[in-house]
């Protein structure tokens, strides 16, 4: 059995968590208290995740949990367009066969999801395993990134509220 030494990692402000977990054989369990801004707390009775074998592994340079700094697409007509604030978080975990990303709005959550990836050297290929986003289990997303000591810059293409297609361009920062 392995334990950590530092049980519960604070990720988002006003939010605070107690976990502990414990790694036998190839199954993580964790189990703790998250108490929300308003003072409510969701007890994890026990929350379980096995090793998987069957997923390709990775040496990703962006192996690593990031939170992000800034980000804004570019529309076609050259407009820059800012669409990540201050009240903004995003998390996201990076290992040598999974991500995960994590986000809030105005410190209330916004949203979860969570896949495997393929890689090619700064390609990167997501699949998607759970979203509370309006994702669907299988959705594939692709993007470059590029990491540069403890800066970490994803670029990808999408669709902006309006309808009009733009690049993205994400900037995250390594966590310690």
């Amino acid at each position: 059995i392995e334990t950590p030494t530092h049980p519960s990692v604070q990720i988002f402000e006003n939010v605070q968590v107690d976990f502990r977990w414990k790694l036998e054989g190839g199954t993580f369990t964790q189990s703790g208290t998250i108490v929300r801004p308003d003072g409510k707390s969701v007890k994890l009775e026990a929350l379980r995740f096995r090793r998987v074998n069957d997923v390709p592994s990775h040496k990703n340079p962006a192996i690593g949990t990031w939170k992000q700094i800034s980000g804004h697409y570019i529309t076609r007509d050259g407009k820059r367009n800012p669409y990540f604030s201050e009240s903004d978080s995003r998390l996201m975990i990076v290992t040598p066969t999974h991500w995960m990303r994590m986000d809030l709005k105005n410190k209330k959550f916004a949203g979860a999801m969570y896949g495997t990836y393929e890689s090619e050297g700064e390609q990167i290929a997501t699949t998607l395993d759970f979203s509370t986003y309006p994702f669907k289990k299988g959705d594939r997303f692709e993007f470059s990134q590029k990491v540069n000591g403890n800066r970490l810059e994803i670029i990808s293409h999408g669709t902006t509220p309006d309808g009009a297609t733009a690049t993205y361009y994400d900037i995250f920062e390594k966590t310690q």
